[in-house]
């Protein structure tokens, strides 16, 4: 009862080659997010006085309110300031080191110039009490992964619809070849048929998903909770993948309807469940639709449960679709 060893092969070789490109995409996106500087304030400063203070300072505004330094001359500062690029400008005098005060320039965020101001008044007065707080870079890479790792579930379903593609075409050759009418007429069960001729394939099909696991899990730590988790999503929405497959694969006669059917499904479901574009907190009526479709409980991490509902249909359908042309000698209807 087993599919074609040809259907199994490219199956597999699919498999492999998407579960590549997922990582290579991971890997990307990693170090991408790792590199990419999105701290919330940026301060220009102009050091006069280029001693040991001045350089303490510094590190003190970095690290206690995880600012980005611009380091330059006078004309360079009121350039950043012009143009946004910096959100206040610090000019420490040549004489910090013996007293002088810091000067704080800002042209329109008050609030930011003040919290600066006060931070700076704090390490002057209190330099020997003062323990900045230091930047935590784990926290960045757990954040990284966490980005890194959402870019690339969004491009799971692209790669299980080239396999279920696949999958579902080898099943409707085969009924136009008659190779399974002698299944329709035999007395298998439903069970039998679907491990016979579906364990096989979602088994292969679930190799993204453990390659995934295995370049997360190597960054992060094999038992870290949202690893896990988003794992179990990967498995859930492979294997509802796979089911969905079966089901073209059973209803379908035709390989033009499968490809509409399942290229259809994806593309509308990963635009609209937020594959590629978070769709929380749009428009509501999107939102709620959204939430209909499995891509939605995919790139909800922690929340995979709700992706056996789908599991769970896709079961019923193919059943339902199995005894019917069970009971009709291969014919739907």
């Amino acid at each position: 009862m087993l599919l074609k060893t040809e259907s199994i092969k490219w199956v597999f070789l699919l498999s492999c080659m998407f579960s590549v490109i997922l990582c290579i995409v991971f890997s990307i996106t990693y170090k991408a997010n790792l590199k990419k500087d999105d701290r919330s304030i940026t301060i220009s400063v102009w050091d006069e006085s280029k001693s040991q203070e001045s350089e303490k300072l510094l590190s003190y505004m970095e690290n206690t309110l995880d600012a980005k330094i611009l380091l330059g001359d006078q004309k360079q500062m009121e350039n950043q300031l012009i143009t946004f690029r910096a959100m206040v400008g610090v000019k420490i005098p040549e004489g910090f080191a013996q007293g002088e005060l810091p000067q704080v320039i800002h042209f329109e965020d008050d609030k930011i110039a003040q919290m600066v101001s006060s931070l700076i008044d704090q390490y002057v007065w209190l330099q020997d009490d003062v323990t900045p707080k230091k930047v935590d870079v784990e926290a960045r890479k757990e954040n990284a992964v966490a980005k890194a790792l959402k870019t690339t579930m969004g491009f799971l379903p692209q790669a299980l619809m080239i396999m279920a593609i696949c999958l579902s075409i080898f099943l409707v050759t085969e009924k136009q070849e008659g190779n399974l009418m002698r299944i329709y007429i035999s007395p298998v069960s439903f069970l039998q048929y679907m491990l016979g001729r579906g364990g096989l394939s979602v088994l292969v099909s679930l190799i993204p998903a453990f390659a995934l696991w295995g370049m997360v899990a190597f960054y992060l730590g094999y038992d870290d909770i949202s690893v896990m988790q988003a794992f179990e999503n990967m498995v859930l929405f492979t294997i509802f993948m796979m089911l969905t497959a079966f089901y073209l694969g059973l209803r379908c006669t035709t390989q033009n309807t499968i490809f509409l059917g399942i290229v259809g499904l994806t593309s509308v479901g990963s635009i609209i469940g937020g594959c590629f574009f978070s769709i929380d907190g749009t428009v509501k009526v999107l939102e709620t639709i959204a939430k209909v479709l499995p891509h939605y409980w995919l790139m909800k991490v922690g929340q995979g449960q709700f992706l056996l509902i789908y599991i769970v249909i896709m079961i019923v359908l193919n059943f339902v679709t199995y005894e019917k042309l069970n009971k009709n000698g291969g014919k739907i209807g």
